[in-house]
This record gives C-alpha cells, structure tokens and sequence, in this order.
C-alpha cells in the first residue's frame, strides 16, 4: 500500500511541484505556466481514450480503469503544478509591505 501511494500520490506531485517552480523561475512569462498542465491533461486524456476499450470488458471495472490510472496522478500532477506556482510565487513574486511597518 504504501508504494501505491507513493507511485499514485506522492511522486506526480513532486514531479508537478518541480517542473512547474522550475517553469516559473526560468521563464517569468504567465503562458509558459500553462504549458505543462495542459499537456498533462492533454497526456491524461490520451490515455483515457486508450484504456476506453476496457468499458466493454465484463472482467474489468471501468471507473476503477480510469480512475486509477489516468485520473488520481493526473490529479496530484495537476496538484503539484498548483503547489509550484504558489511556492514561487511565495520566494520570488512581489512582497507587500503595510503603511504601519514602514514609520
């Protein structure tokens, strides 16, 4: 069980926070953080149009075929890009400072 949720959960959204932070530090244009959700979407749905013919299949559930493999990494994928922006946002975007700490 745990090596499913590292491989499930775990490793996408290492992988999502990584590449995206890295997108966002090198690049600095907000386009450019699109690009790799979109083509995880675009990669999950590829493989959910794959795995389709499993619906026909009487030995195999279908929404455990496309929930499992497809949509819960697609999902912390997603999640770690989200996570991405955030932390570089957070370390490198603008800082507010109030009125009152400047007197």
């Amino acid at each position: 069980m745990p090596v499913l949720l590292g491989l499930l959960c775990l490793l996408p959204t290492i992988i999502g926070l990584m590449v995206e932070y890295m997108v966002s530090k090198k690049t600095q244009k907000r386009w450019c953080q699109w690009v790799f959700p979109v083509v995880v979407l675009g990669i999950a749905g590829m493989i959910a149009a794959i795995r389709w013919n499993l619906w026909t299949s009487d030995t195999v559930s279908p929404v455990t075929q496309l929930l499992l493999v497809p949509g819960i990494p697609c999902g912390f994928l997603l999640l770690g890009c989200w996570l991405g922006v955030r932390l570089w946002r957070y370390f490198w975007g603008p800082k507010v400072i109030p009125k009152k700490k400047l007197k």
